[in-house]
């Protein structure tokens, strides 16, 4: 886009903001979900050039284009999972987008890593491609661990820091992978140790990969620095554990039993800041799954029938997410300036959609 026709797109949501210019779309009489204030709010919003323009009280936005009556319906921020893995769907990009985006997922932080471990950045870049051409907004990690567990696996390729730098240049491409061969960190693995030194120097967020990696080896695992996030954790103590570090911790829920209750957790952290918590699928929902019953939505519902505040649930899998991914100035919350993935839903208990922006 030229800066030109940004400059007026710009001046255009300030004229839409200030009720000066008719909005593209106006969804009146919602019950919007502030994840800012974790309260639910009577609401217009409008909608300008794909951007939130601005937020009113019901009954009082501006003249619109098209107009929506969300008739009390609960208006939420497009869901954003928090890591995925679309080769576990065995689908490729296009038909995982059509999937997943009536659900209400519109962001996905995505690690293609069985698409490296068969053709390595070549297959990487095969799959951004095919995502460009969806509306589904695509945060992609470059895996730095192909082979998973060289000793134990043949793999079609093989990540060394070279290839990984080299991987930066992929489409869609914004940060690090799961760290998912702990041992080669722990045990100071060389070439380990040079991509977590780079990753260090240059400021990236790495995904996390430890499970039942406790006490001082949980310590130096997330000691590293770039490694952040965690998602393999097999009790709520070593969940607690691991968020007292600092580490932004990741509740799966999908298709499959998960041993540790997100209830349970959020009892233990009552009282303390809840913002480090996400909420992802890890690809764990199967294809049937994810036609019948949902996606983040399930995942959603799940932890609200765990014991989840409602409130907190949807923070985990919007706002606190792009906080972690340092996407949230563009997603991740209904408010003025940020982009309109906005989700309709009949209650939130079961999150069944309405209709997705």
């Amino acid at each position: 886009m030229q800066l030109e026709e940004q400059i007026n797109r710009i001046k255009r949501r300030m004229d839409v903001a200030r009720k000066q210019a008719k909005a593209d779309l106006v969804i009146r009489n919602a019950k919007l979900v502030n994840v800012f204030l974790k309260s639910v709010q009577p609401r217009d919003v409008a909608v300008a050039d794909g951007i939130v323009a601005g937020v009113y009280p019901a009954g009082e936005g501006p003249e619109a284009e098209r107009e929506v009556d969300a008739k009390g319906k609960y208006l939420i921020p497009g869901l954003i999972d928090a890591h995925t893995h679309v080769e576990m769907a065995y689908v490729s990009a296009v038909p995982f987008a059509e999937g997943v985006l009536p659900w209400g997922t519109t962001t996905v932080i995505l690690d293609p890593h069985d698409s490296s471990n068969v053709m390595g950045n070549r297959g990487v870049e095969l799959l951004a491609r095919e995502f460009l051409k969806t509306p589904l907004k695509v945060v992609l990690m470059t895996p730095p661990c192909v082979p998973s567990a060289p000793a134990f696996e043949d793999a079609g390729f093989e990540v060394t820091l070279d290839s990984l730098i080299e991987s930066r240049n992929i489409p869609l491409i914004k940060g690090i992978a799961e760290t998912m061969d702990f041992t080669r960190v722990l045990s100071q693995e060389e070439e380990m140790m040079k991509i977590l030194a780079y990753g260090r120097e240059n400021g990236l967020l790495f995904d996390g990969h430890a499970p039942e990696v406790r006490g001082l080896d949980a310590q130096a695992y997330f000691g590293t620095g770039p490694i952040r996030t965690d998602h393999e954790s097999v009790t709520v103590d070593e969940m607690y554990e691991k968020y007292e570090m600092g580490v932004h911790v990741v509740i799966r829920r999908g298709s499959l039993a998960e041993p540790a209750s997100a209830g349970e957790l959020l009892r233990r952290l009552e009282g303390a800041d809840t913002s480090r918590l996400l909420l992802a699928t890890d690809g764990c929902i199967n294809v049937s799954d994810m036609v019948h019953k949902g996606h983040m939505n399930y995942a959603l519902r799940q932890i609200v029938a765990e014991g989840v505040d409602p409130m907190t649930a949807v923070q985990m899998a919007t706002i606190n997410v792009a906080r972690a991914h340092h996407i949230d100035h563009r997603v991740g919350a209904v408010a003025p300036g940020y982009e309109a993935d906005l989700v309709l839903v009949n209650d939130l208990k079961d999150f069944e959609t309405v209709q997705v922006f």
